[in-house]
């Protein structure tokens, strides 16, 4: 099995898991004294947005550095001011 996932599936994934949870919560909800239900509402939304931030940090970091692995590196250690910005490897031809 593949490491990496597409941006499709993980949507999916994603989706599901909120019907599952809208569904659960609709069920169980005549069940909750009206407290308890939003106090269970804020816990869970805090969760939520709180487990999403380190995924999202990891995917924004993975993209960059794909991008990066695209864009060709820069030597700018022997630059002088004023000077160009020479390239440490020729730049991709474009057709």
């Amino acid at each position: 099995m593949q490491d990496e996932m597409k941006f499709r599936e993980v949507a999916l994934i994603a989706a599901t898991r909120g019907m599952l949870g809208i569904g659960a919560g609709l069920l169980a909800a005549p069940l909750l004294h009206k407290d308890t239900r939003r106090t269970l509402g804020v816990v869970l939304v805090a969760v939520g947005v709180l487990s999403t931030i380190p995924l999202a940090v990891r995917m924004i970091r993975r993209l960059r550095a794909e991008r990066d692995e695209l864009t060709p590196d820069l030597d700018t250690s022997t630059k002088k001011p004023g000077e160009p910005i020479s390239r440490s490897r020729p730049a991709p031809v474009m057709h």
